[in-house]
């Protein structure tokens, strides 16, 4: 069956600025067609609003733009998360993760929950392998 879509959807389209190539000829053009008719909201996420395919697209979004958070912000919530999931990890080991994911949020909360991989105490997993965490390659 198919779903009732009601004020309460939202269609959110990421990396709008990465629709580029033979597989997405026209593709902005298409998400500018339903976004004239829909009445569904749709969020357009992009990394590089100054690309060229952005510009027309522009015209029919409200623009919001998001600064990076800094390192203390990101700590914060790696801080808040860790806590939460009862995982012991020292700030500077997160100061070294938030380095290694290349200031990421998202890459970094990946990387947390890689890294404590169902145990709780990070900083001893990374001293029994005798290596800092800015020697271990994340991806």
């Amino acid at each position: 069956k198919g779903y009732l879509l009601t004020s309460k959807h939202c269609l959110i389209m990421d990396e709008v600025d990465g629709m580029a190539g033979n597989e997405d000829r026209g593709g902005v053009q298409v998400l500018i067609q339903l976004i004239k008719r829909t009445k569904v909201p749709i969020i357009c996420i992009c990394n590089d609003r100054g690309n060229q395919k952005m510009r027309s697209l522009i015209n029919y979004c409200y623009d919001l733009r998001f600064s990076k958070p800094c390192d203390q912000q990101i700590k914060g919530v790696l801080m808040r998360i860790a806590f939460n999931e009862k995982i012991k990890i020292s700030p500077d080991t997160l100061t070294d993760l938030i380095k290694s994911s290349n200031h990421d949020i998202r890459q970094c909360i990946h990387n947390l929950a890689l890294l404590s991989g169902g145990h709780s105490n990070v900083n001893h997993m990374i001293a029994a392998k005798g290596k800092a965490i800015k020697d271990v390659k994340l991806v």
